[in-house]
């Protein structure tokens, strides 16, 4: 689930819900980030917080491609 900040509150913006293991991996986790990617302006400039299942390689790699976003794990 990706979420936007508004204040002291979380709201759901975009999720991705699939039947199987806890993590679904980066592969699927790709497809909303993408997503969400086209929604925002050029210069937006993002945060990505993300829980335990975020960090991998695979999004280390998609973070250095993009500009403007800075992630906190």
């Amino acid at each position: 689930m990706l979420t936007v900040r508004l204040g002291d509150r979380s709201l759901p913006l975009a999720w991705l819900a699939e039947a199987g293991a806890a993590n679904i991996g980066f592969s699927q986790q790709k497809v909303l980030l993408d997503k969400v990617r086209e929604w925002l302006p050029a210069d937006a400039a993002v945060m990505l917080l993300a829980d335990r299942f975020y960090p991998s390689v695979g999004l280390f790699q998609w973070l250095k491609t993009q500009s403007g976003i800075t992630a906190c794990a």
